[in-house]
Parts: C-alpha cells; structure tokens; sequence
C-alpha cells in the first residue's frame, strides 16, 4: 500500500504478475468452454504439467503436478467417450457432425 502523492488516502498497489495471472487466467477459462470435449486439449494441458513438473526440485511439488496431469489424463479419457458416444448417436440417427 502507499500514500498517493497530493492525497490523504491510502491506495492499493495492484501487483502486476497478478493481474496477469488472472488476464491468462480468464483467458484460457473462455477456451475451455469449447475445448471441453477435445481429448487432445487435455492430453496438451497434461503435457505441459509434466514439463513444468520437470523443472521443479521439491519432491512434493513434483508429486502433486504429476497427480495434475494424471488428472488432466483421466478428463481427456472422459472427453473421448463424450466423443464416441456422440459419434455413435451420430451414426445411429443419421446426422452428422
């Protein structure tokens, strides 16, 4: 917190880093709407926690990102039956995607 220049108040230093954390944040959470039923979009965000579990050190740390991606696994093997079951819907009532 400071005190403004010229002013009794005492304002909030918003700190950067987290106003972009939230700006990705909300960014990615608007593509997961459409992206929630794409096995490869999981597989890739489960990739990427392996990556970054990769350049940690702390043993903790490591173990909870690669239960994250296993997770990240397990939504990708949901989507994929979402998948097959609309395909299969699909074939059995003549339309297609």
């Amino acid at each position: 917190m400071f005190k403004a220049q010229g002013s009794d108040e005492t304002q909030r230093v918003r700190n950067p880093l987290c106003s972009f954390s939230r700006a990705i944040g909300a960014q990615r959470n608007m593509s997961y709407g459409k992206n929630i039923n794409d096995p490869k979009h999981w597989r890739d965000r489960a990739a990427e926690m392996r990556a970054l579990a990769d350049t940690m050190k702390d043993a903790d740390t490591i173990g909870i990102m690669n239960r994250l991606a296993d997770d990240y696994d397990k939504l990708a093997d949901r989507a994929a039956q979402r998948q097959a079951k609309a395909n299969h819907h699909s074939l059995i009532h003549g339309r297609h995607s």
